[in-house]
């Protein structure tokens, strides 16, 4: 994907746990595929493995120049960025036409969700901490979008 790893993720965390605060104007993005095993399913691993690296290139796209991006699982990516308060809604508008203008020779489209957490509303929150409400959020996100496309995801699809 040209996105720093997993192991590149975990130096970060270890090298920010240590700071006493953060910088008021970090934000740090959790993101993930939608649909991932669908497309791997129907498609077949290539298909799956095409979607994965065209995610990344959106997400590159909008957060390389103002941070650093990882890929922290098989369809999981993070974000850590430093901008402007005004400029975060600017920044999930520019992912979000990214991700649905995406279309490679496998899949017709790509699916995103994604949460945020700001250290300027969370002052006293350790960088893990952070970590876990973008996380959370995210989380929150994919419940919606599985919701409103008429899926539950504990229940296996007919």
């Amino acid at each position: 994907t040209g996105m720093l790893s997993r192991h590149a993720y975990s130096r970060k965390l270890d090298e920010m746990n240590v700071w006493e605060t953060l910088p008021e104007d970090m934000v740090v993005f959790m993101m993930d595929i939608n649909g991932l095993k669908e497309a791997n399913d129907r498609l077949g691993h290539a298909a799956g493995d095409e979607l994965i690296v065209g995610v990344a290139g959106c997400i590159q796209g909008v957060f390389d120049s103002i941070g650093e991006c990882y890929r922290i699982g098989g369809d999981e990516f993070v974000a850590i960025v430093q901008t402007q308060e005004e400029q975060i809604s600017s920044l999930c508008s520019h992912l979000m036409r990214r991700i649905s203008s995406w279309s490679g020779k496998l899949n017709s489209g790509a699916s995103l969700s994604y949460g945020y957490a700001k250290a300027r509303e969370n002052p006293e929150a350790s960088f893990e901490k952070l970590i876990s409400i973008a996380d959370q959020r995210m989380y929150d996100s994919k419940a919606v979008y599985y919701c409103t496309n008429g899926r539950d995801r504990r229940k296996p699809r007919p």
